[in-house]
């Protein structure tokens, strides 16, 4: 931030904000010289003067014209600018320590860094009224930047334990499976070099069926971007020193085309954030792992859930291991996510929950992958879903966890998967098994089909009056939609609200 001071030639600025960058800039400058030298000085009154000046701190100003006249720091004043002399030293020993590209003298590479920053460093003045609050300026701008997500420190951290050389595949899954708000495969298209038919190659109709498509699989995807990569080479990003010794050679990336996007899109929401989704992908790995649960879902507490659970105790070789296997994990559970339930999907007026199948055709021999609407089959297991997810807490959705588990774990017929989830919900919050509903998720975790004594009879028959465990009402509408939903078109589309019979018997007694 500067201010334009009142000169009698030229213009004059005072630095508010940036005065660390400005003079780092500055000394660079100084430093490289060459096609920056211009930059170092102005000329005012016939005079040749250090472009920068502090006013209030002669002794730097007396150092910085130094630096320029002389190209050395004089000695009196060593001691008092102890620390920009150690920059200056810093930034005169960074090509001293370095390799140079074969054939490169150092002479020839700092003029073609000297030119490459002149040329693309660019400042941009913008100017506000006179009358600007300077003070109130100030305090917007330094605050304008975007916290990162907890998610995002996590990922971060991740990848840092990987080689370079695989972090950028692995950072492609993460990123397509951060985005909750679009399917899996396009997702995939839309942040690897990846075009739409390459990840409709990743799938098989014959496969599909029982989730053993390529697609489904982290591996086949990690080959597949690997492979894509090294045939791309030329798109890669390059190092300044190939910048500078091979003007052009790079090129320019293209974005995939509109039409090579992934059709059929359907506009939808899912049921929960990427942070939730993190922490039932964490709970499965701790089981697979042997290591004992988390303690609680909480999206606040993501970070210390995984410091405490996942990056304790372990060296390098077993970190780096232990990020590969959670981020393949985080694929192969989001992929099943997307595909085995349902989701927020917009019918013009409204959003109703219902499952959005995969599903191949074939174009002018090109694969393309679409989302449809799900079928008569799929919609008892979806309403079951629903009615999971208007009746249980909505910041955790505990049941995600052992469902999720038991299709990956075993990958079958979908409908095999419904015929779970009815096992899922009965046990699981209509019988007489003990402990939190945490602790209870991951006993059918260790034992999908476990059973224990039914007590929907029981409680039924008890007087709670207005608090009654709203999920029997919910409950009371699935099955009456799976006895009924034979008689007439109403039973069969029929969709869970949040207005339920719960709704309306609290009304009825207010």
């Amino acid at each position: 931030m500067v201010v334009d001071q009142p000169c009698d030639r030229g213009r004059k600025f005072e630095l508010i904000d940036g005065q660390q960058r400005f003079t780092t800039l500055w000394m660079l400058c100084h430093v490289w010289r060459r096609s920056l030298e211009s930059f170092l000085t102005v000329t005012e009154d016939r005079q040749i003067l250090p472009r920068l000046g502090f006013a209030i701190r002669p002794t730097v100003n007396r150092y910085l014209k130094s630096l320029v006249f002389t190209e050395h720091d004089g000695e009196e004043e060593t001691a008092r600018n102890q620390k920009m002399r150690e920059a200056v030293a810093t930034m005169e020993a960074l090509f001293k320590r370095r390799s140079l590209p074969d054939g490169v003298s150092l002479e020839e590479h700092l003029e073609g860094l000297s030119r490459f920053v002149f040329e693309k460093v660019k400042l941009v003045l913008t100017v506000v009224p006179s009358e600007t609050d300077l003070n109130k300026l100030f305090e917007v701008i330094n605050n304008r930047g975007v916290q990162l997500q907890h998610h995002e420190i996590l990922k971060a951290r991740m990848l840092d334990a990987l080689s370079e050389e695989e972090r950028r595949a692995y950072a492609v899954l993460w990123d397509s499976c951060a985005d909750m708000g679009e399917f899996l495969e396009r997702g995939l298209a839309a942040n690897s070099p990846l075009r739409a038919k390459d990840v409709a190659q990743l799938c098989d109709p014959g496969m599909m069926a029982r989730d053993a498509e390529p697609l489904a699989k982290a591996g086949a995807v990690l080959d597949q971007l690997n492979i894509t990569v090294q045939g791309q080479r030329s798109a890669d990003a390059l190092g300044l020193d190939e910048i500078l010794i091979s003007p052009g050679v790079g090129g320019e990336l293209k974005n995939v085309n509109d039409e090579e996007r992934l059709e059929g899109t359907t506009w939808m929401r899912s049921i929960i954030g990427f942070p939730m989704f993190l922490q039932h992908t964490l709970r499965i790995w701790l089981f697979r792992e042997r290591r004992p649960d988390l303690p609680r879902i909480l999206d606040r507490e993501l970070l210390q859930l995984f410091e405490t659970h996942f990056f304790y105790d372990a060296t390098d070789s077993e970190q780096s291991e232990r990020c590969r296997s959670f981020i393949k994990l985080l694929w192969e559970l989001r992929y099943l996510f997307d595909k085995h339930f349902i989701k927020w999907i917009d019918r013009g007026e409204e959003e109703i929950h219902m499952i959005s199948p995969l599903s191949l055709s074939t174009s002018d021999g090109v694969p393309n992958l679409s989302r449809g609407r799900e079928s008569e089959k799929q919609q008892g297991f979806g309403l079951l879903q629903s009615m999971l997810y208007h009746s249980q807490e909505i910041t955790t959705h505990y049941w995600i966890t052992p469902l999720l588990n038991f299709i990956h774990k075993t990958p079958q017929e979908p409908h095999n998967y419904y015929e779970y989830l009815r096992h899922l919900d009965t046990y699981l919050l209509g019988s007489t098994i003990e402990g939190s509903l945490i602790e209870r998720t991951r006993s059918f975790v260790e034992k999908p089909w476990a059973r224990y004594e039914l007590k929907h009879k029981r409680e039924l028959r008890k007087e709670h009056g207005v608090s009654f465990w709203h999920y029997w009402f919910y409950k009371l509408e699935f099955v009456l939609w799976y006895l009924r939903r034979s008689e007439n078109s109403k039973w069969r589309d029929f969709r869970f609200t949040a207005k339920t019979l719960w709704n309306i018997f609290l009304h009825k007694i207010r």
